[in-house]
């Protein structure tokens, strides 16, 4: 399987790969060696009838040439990549086409493929970074506004929505880290284009409004508060059926992602 990394979490990956087989090639070297022959030693007596006038007896001594031993060596370097690495996790993990839905476990080690993602907080992350920019200072009544938000900005995160051909959807997040976010230059903008495929492992199912980050929590919690009541409303038994269905499908398969991937299909024209 050949495949093009938009982003993988290096950390885990390696602890993943590690855990599955903790040893890396180095070097390689095959020695390739020609057999030898056994050198014989024969000692030949000819006796030869010749003319009266003398006879001739001829010893002769002949030997095998024993061939020159000959050794070849080569020598491989074999180069970890992140890309060898995360295809060794990739072959322990499950399809998610393959399974049922009875057979999901929170903890498998999984491959979903074909997925067009979506990204639902762009408005939010442009705002952080615009946060995170060292060169713009905020100030309120002599209170630096930057850096009372830096805590909440590191635990920042992109947080996507996907959808499979068979419209089954999932829920995932990559950290922000302002810097070197994804591989190969690529930036977030790429993973949006066309279908992709995603490496982690499964959480379950979760409601998309589960999945917040901090300055998203505080907010919440600041307009619940505000809009608390203590008047108590009688809740129809028809409308908690239709809140429980509306619950349901908007459910969502969530995963901890180890990589972004997008598999590479190439013809080899060489052969017929």
């Amino acid at each position: 399987m050949l495949f093009n990394i938009y982003y993988i979490n290096t950390f885990k990956m390696y602890e993943i790969k590690m855990m599955i087989n903790n040893r890396m090639k180095v070097t390689e070297q095959e020695e390739k060696q020609q057999k030898d022959e056994e050198g014989l030693e024969a000692e030949i007596e000819a006796g030869v009838k010749m003319p009266s006038i003398f006879n001739l007896k001829s010893r002769a001594k002949a030997q095998n040439i024993t061939n020159d031993t000959r050794k070849f060596v080569e020598n491989f370097d074999i180069k970890t990549t992140k890309s060898t690495m995360l295809k060794e996790v990739i072959d322990k993990c499950c399809d998610f086409s393959d399974l049922k839905k009875e057979k999901l476990q929170e903890g498998m080690l999984m491959k979903v493929d074909s997925l067009k993602v979506e990204l639902t907080n762009l408005e939010e992350i442009m705002g952080v970074k615009v946060i995170n920019n060292k060169t713009i200072t905020m100030t309120y009544e002599g209170i630096d506004i930057g850096k009372v938000f830096d805590a909440a900005v590191k635990d920042y995160a992109y947080i996507f929505k996907a959808k499979n051909e068979k419209g089954e959807k999932f829920l995932f997040k990559i950290p922000v880290t302002f810097e070197n976010e994804f591989e190969s230059m690529y930036s977030v903008n790429d993973i949006l284009i066309g279908k992709v495929g995603i490496i982690g492992i499964y959480k379950g199912e979760v409601e998309e409004d589960s999945i917040k980050n901090m300055i998203d929590i505080v907010d919440k919690s600041k307009k619940e508060t505000e809009n608390r009541t203590e008047n108590i409303e009688i809740v129809d038994s028809d409308d908690m059926e239709k809140d429980n269905e509306g619950e349901k499908e908007n459910l969502y398969h969530y995963l901890d992602i180890i990589a972004i991937i997008q598999e590479l299909h190439i013809e080899n024209k060489g052969e017929k």
